[in-house]
């Protein structure tokens, strides 16, 4: 009983009911946590790198720039391949992104310009994987690439050559089909500038008669349209040609001969392409980007030029010999569609030519008529002479 008793005393000692407690005023209250205002990171959802490439291509504006991107990715990924980094594409390091840009230049042999943009497209498809959630971080943000230089590569043709390559062409009318399209693929690269692009783009609803002259509206890059005026020659070339690829087009030697016919047949004919596909079994399809070029290396070869005719040196011909013959820089920006005037440096082919230096336009450095043929004066002693 003792032992019971002295048992329930240690219990209620240690009780709960029995402890003593602060008064009611004075106890503590527990203070309430804060709700803490917590940010959670968007969740990384890995994706396929090819559907991924796909998805980035197409949302640039041109499509010759979605091609490039593409071939330019899909290189990119061929390296990932070879050294088995494909599956983990989006958590790659920088260290295995220089390794690609040295692989281009020392497996490949690519040039520093060719090395250089394709580090610019790895560059920007990894941004928009970032902002796409695909991958944390862009690992090619900090690789450095090689100086952009403000020499281009492209060759251009001296005025021997340019009379050799337009000379090789009889009158159109009485050409095969093959170099009538050849002749209207040269003339029209030549005369105007423009890139194989452009050329390829032009419909007959181009044309435009105002001012009682004609210009033809050019689609360029970026979705820009500028319009060029049509030299006489290709006027007449021009001419020939549409008559000869659709039944319709008014009979004439020239688009100044009856220019209100070619303006209804224009506007009837929107669609018809000037340079028309003669593999195919109607002349309503346009010819592709790869067949101009291979029409223009033929042609050249047909016309005893040394050097390899490609249609971008048709475009730096141009450039070079507008500025020869004294076209301000406006003129040039706006025959190439530039939207920055520094690429008249680059195609100026002519600019390290010393017949072209501004020095012959000193006339202090001119030699002085002499009157008569007097004997040479004796040389003026200075003072320092005259002082010893």
């Amino acid at each position: 009983m003792k032992l019971q008793r002295i048992w329930n005393n240690l219990k209620t000692l240690f009780s709960r009911k029995s402890a003593k407690r602060l008064p009611k005023n004075t106890r503590k209250k527990p203070k309430k946590a804060g709700k803490k205002l917590i940010i959670s990171a968007p969740e990384i959802t890995p994706k396929r790198p090819i559907a991924a490439i796909t998805e980035f291509s197409l949302v640039q504006l041109s499509h010759h720039t979605q091609r490039a991107y593409k071939r330019d990715l899909h290189d990119f990924l061929a390296y990932l391949r070879l050294n088995n980094w494909i599956d983990h594409w989006g958590t790659i390091s920088a260290a295995e992104v220089a390794g690609y840009r040295d692989h281009l230049t020392t497996v490949k042999g690519l040039a520093k310009s060719s090395v250089t943009r394709k580090i610019a497209v790895v560059k920007s498809f990894y941004k928009w994987a970032i902002a796409q959630n695909w991958v944390d971080r862009n690992p090619a943000e900090l690789i450095r690439a090689y100086p952009q230089t403000q020499e281009s590569k492209t060759g251009f043709l001296a005025d021997k050559e340019i009379q050799a390559l337009l000379s090789y062409f009889p009158d159109l009318r009485v050409l095969g089909m093959s170099s009538a399209l050849g002749k209207v693929c040269v003339e029209t690269l030549l005369m105007l500038g423009l890139r194989r692009s452009e050329a390829v783009a032009i419909r007959a609803g181009h044309l435009e008669f105002s001012d009682n002259r004609w210009t033809i509206e050019i689609q360029g890059k970026g979705d820009r349209s500028r319009r060029l005026p049509i030299p006489p020659r290709l006027q007449q070339t021009w001419a020939h040609w549409f008559t000869r690829i659709n039944e319709e087009a008014p009979i004439s030697s020239s688009l100044s001969d009856c220019p209100k016919e070619w303006v209804d047949w224009g506007n009837r004919h929107h669609d018809q392409p000037l340079l028309i596909s003669t593999r195919a079994s109607h002349f309503r399809q346009a010819l592709s980007d790869s067949e101009v070029g291979r029409i223009i290396r033929k042609t050249g070869i047909k016309a005893g030029l040394i050097n390899r005719l490609s249609p971008h040196m048709l475009r730096a011909t141009a450039i070079t010999h507008a500025l020869d013959q004294g076209a301000t820089h406006r003129g040039v920006q706006q025959m190439a569609g530039w939207t920055s005037p520094l690429m008249i440096t680059r195609y100026d082919k002519r600019r390290n030519d010393p017949r072209h230096s501004a020095v012959h336009n000193l006339s202090y450095g001119r030699l002085i008529a002499k009157e008569s043929n007097g004997p040479i004066p004796e040389a003026r002693p200075s003072d320092a002479d005259t002082n010893v």
